[in-house]
Order: C-alpha cells, then structure tokens, then sequence
C-alpha cells in the first residue's frame, strides 16, 4: 500500500477494490462515540452527515472535550523516526487553505511539540494537545468531511530464486525508461513475457494473483527456499494508469458491491482462470521491485508502525505530517462498534489514494495485517496539526 513510495507503494485489498460510499449517517460528536447510543443504521459505517460544508481541502475547525485517550509510549518511537525524517527532508512551504501555509518548521515543531508533551503530562495529554495545535479537517470526498479508512499490510510470500515448474511468475526489477520509451503495460508483462530473458527477474512465485496483489501492496515479505526472508521493496513503475479491478468485476455483475473484497476476488478467479488474463490486463500499471532487508520502510523512509501509519495523497497531506483522526473502531467480526480519537502519521503514500476522501491505515505484517486490512472499509474525520 511511501519514499516515492520505497514501500508499500499501494493499499492492498481495499485498493484493489472499488469502495461502497452508501450514505448511512453519523450525528455530529465531538467525543469518542459508542454504537450501542446509535440506530445501527445510522451507525452502520461511520458516515457523519452533519458536519458544516467545506470549500477548501482544509477547514480550521474547533474541537471541543477531546477524549482522545492517546498511548504516549505507543507513539514517541513513531515521532523520533518522523523527527529524524524531517528534519532531513527537502520540503517547501504547501498552502492548506486560502490563508494558512504549513512549513518544514511547522512539521518539525508539530513533532517535538508532541513528543515534549507527551513526556510532560500524559494524564493531561489531550488538553495540553488542544492547548498547543490548530487542527484543520480535511474536506472528504463529500465535502464535509466524511474519510474513508481502509487497511494496508505486508505480506509475506513463499517464493523462489529460480522458475521451475510451480514458482514460473517472476517479480521483476526496474528495467530504468529511456526518454521518449513506454514501458509495456501489465497484459504485456505478465501475459506477453515483453520483459522475459533480460535478466530482470528477482524471484519467482506460484500464484500470479499473489504477485499482483504485492504489487498493488506495493511491497511485502518474501522467503526464499533456503528460509532467508527478505523486502519486495518497491522500484518503480511502468508508468501507466491504476484501475480497480474490483470496479471492473462489480460494473460487470460478478460480485455484489457489497460483497467485494480480496477473499471474494481470489475465490472469483479460483473459479474462473480462464478469464485472469482479462481481469488482471484491466489494471494497466505494473510495479517494479528490489530487494532489501525485511523492515517496512514507508516513502517517508521511516519504519512502519502499526495503526499509527498512515499512506495518504502527498499532494493533499504532506509526509512527516501528523494528524488526529476519528478512527473507525471494529470487533472481531469486522463490524464498527466505536470511533476513538488517535494520533497518525502521515509515512507513506498510496497510489489507489488520491484526494482528501480516504486514507490507509497500516496494520502490520502477516495474517494479523490481513485480517485488519481486509475488516476496515469505514469513514471517520481527520484533522491536520499545525502549531499555534
């Protein structure tokens, strides 16, 4: 689902699929809120219906009893990582709104901001953050201020060195675009061997569907067959444009919207092989590897945390940025039972993430990641910090 993305480029199954926006509603509060207060089908999804209109990507908004209930010991290994990323970082000033600009200043007094007072008082900690930061809302895709949140993970893949006779569909490195040159798309990669026998290969898997879905994650773990485990990182691309294929199978009848997900894609394809060469072919951008050490790494260059990472649109919300976000709370069978209040770091980016409508929440590596990223598909609101 970061660096120019150096990992986790996409959001993995969300991004593959196209995301129901029903407008269920949500009354406006300003507090952690609890389903059992709600009509379940106004609860349902976590969509707010009464916030005020917003004309602008960012909208300086007031937030009033704050019960955050923010993990200080959770984040300061997340801040010291964003600090030591900023303060490197080439940024210029970004206009958030027609008044308001936000610096490499504000990002770097944003995060020693949080980590001083999150050492200072941990029992005050949300007063003394309201105390200390403007919070501008993010617009949404409706324009008041409905974000979709959906999950992204690293995967990890057996893999092999060589082809043989089961590991036959390869990862391939960056072959590097002359000027004026179009890479081949994903139908002439994958289908057409366009980039077969220049010694591009990296590894080789047994699934294909395996390799498109790491590359829509945009990196993940794999093991070789002599167990040594190592990063897919992200190299590149081939240029051309991202599309659902989720949309593509739900605009054709052959899965319910409501049911779309990367369970029900796989078993779609489990069931139809025959038509993986069109399905695939739909998504003309193809992602390129390179091998690394195994720790995440976002495009922020910094090393993932769990539920505190974030990949956005970084021409809506600069990396290194930190927000506070009303985050859809789910229990074990996926459904949403709260939002809670938490701080978020903006690490890395999304392709399938564009505009002020969604962003992807990190969950972490393996099955656990999985089961996390495929669960989440919920709205929540979502503020950006700026220092008074």
């Amino acid at each position: 689902m970061k660096p120019v993305r150096n990992f986790f480029l996409f959001a993995l199954s969300v991004s593959l699929l196209v995301c129901c926006q029903r407008k269920t509603t949500l009354p406006d509060n300003n507090n952690s809120i609890d389903a059992t207060e709600k009509p379940t089908e106004v609860f349902e999804r976590g969509i707010n219906t009464s916030g005020f209109q917003q004309l602008t990507p960012y909208q300086y908004d007031t937030l009033r009893n704050l019960k955050a209930n923010i993990e200080t010991d959770q984040i300061s290994n997340v801040l010291n990582t964003q600090f030591r990323y900023l303060k490197y970082s080439p940024f210029r000033n970004k206009s958030i709104n027609d008044s308001v600009s936000l610096s490499k200043k504000d990002l770097l007094n944003t995060t020693r901001t949080i980590l001083d007072l999150s050492i200072e008082d941990s029992v005050k900690f949300d007063s003394l953050i309201l105390q200390n930061f403007d919070f501008y809302r993010l617009s949404g895709d409706d324009s008041i201020g409905n974000v979709l949140f959906t999950g992204y993970f690293t995967p990890v893949m057996k893999v092999r060195s060589h082809k043989d006779s089961i590991y036959k569909y390869p990862f391939y490195r960056n072959p590097g675009r002359k000027k004026g040159y179009q890479l081949p798309d994903r139908r002439e990669i994958d289908f057409l061997n366009a980039l077969s026998g220049r010694g591009l290969e990296i590894a080789w898997s047994d699934n294909l569907f395996d390799n498109f879905t790491l590359q829509v994650q945009g990196s993940g773990i794999v093991e070789f067959e002599d167990h040594t485990k190592k990063i897919l990182a992200y190299g590149g691309k081939n240029g051309h444009p991202y599309s659902s294929i989720g949309k593509y199978l739900i605009e054709l009848g052959e899965i319910a919207k409501e049911d779309i997900s990367l369970s029900a894609i796989r078993e779609w394809l489990h069931l139809h092989p025959e038509r993986i060469r069109e399905v695939l072919s739909i998504n003309k951008s193809y992602v390129f590897f390179k091998l690394k050490d195994p720790t995440p790494i976002g495009a922020a260059s910094v090393p993932l945390t769990a539920d505190y990472s974030v990949a956005v649109d970084t021409d809506i919300i600069p990396l290194g940025s930190t927000l506070l976000a009303e985050v859809p709370v789910l229990d074990k069978r996926g459904i949403l039972v709260k939002h809670d209040y938490r701080l978020l770091f903006a690490q890395d980016r999304g392709g399938a993430i564009k505009g002020t409508g969604r962003i992807d929440l990190y969950s972490g590596i393996g099955k656990r990641g999985i089961e996390k990223a495929n669960s989440l598909n919920h709205y929540g609101r979502v503020w950006l910090l700026k220092p008074r």
